[in-house]
């Protein structure tokens, strides 16, 4: 589900308490109260309630990565269906978890020390957050921009979705 309905945001929640228990992944439909689609069943669309992310069978999805609890993470949707989750988590690290097929394409060290609840954002070009995505028609190639801050450290990220690689950038 992409967000069809422009009314709608959806929202996903992922992690556990410390010490990697009692893991979660939900998601949320969530439609603003003063929007005229609130005033419609909630119970029938599920709207602004969290439900456990699950698979086409129904079995729950936990969005998890062996070397972390996700503690201080942050993470933005791209890719060009919007289907990539990039999440920047400590010490210093991002994965790329693919919503489509619900499993981890990439996970990798940032080329910095250390990063705890940095400002992890995609880099708009229409200031939207939804279409990243440009087509660089010299190399054929698709690329998604991201800018993380953290303490006293700049960078800009660029993934290569047509070979599942990045290049980074530190910035002044």
């Amino acid at each position: 589900d992409n967000n069809k309905d422009s009314n709608q945001i959806t929202l996903l929640s992922f992690g556990s308490i410390y010490s990697g228990k009692y893991k979660h992944t939900s998601l949320m439909k969530y439609v603003s109260v003063w929007s005229n689609i609130s005033d419609k069943s909630n119970e029938l669309n599920n709207y602004n309630q969290w439900i456990p992310f699950t698979d086409n069978h129904n079995h729950p999805i936990i969005i998890e990565t062996y070397k972390c609890e996700f503690e201080g993470a942050r993470a933005v949707i791209g890719g060009s269906n919007n289907h990539l989750l990039f999440i920047a988590y400590p010490q210093k690290n991002i994965g790329v978890f693919n919503l489509n097929t619900l499993q981890f394409i990439e996970d990798i060290y940032l080329p910095i020390n250390y990063i705890s609840y940095p400002c992890f954002v995609s880099n708009s070009k229409n200031g939207q957050g939804q279409e990243m995505m440009k087509a660089n028609e010299e190399k054929n190639r698709q690329n998604y921009q991201m800018l993380l801050f953290c303490f006293n450290t700049g960078l800009s990220i660029e993934y290569y979705e047509d070979n599942n690689t990045f290049q980074f950038q530190k910035l002044p």
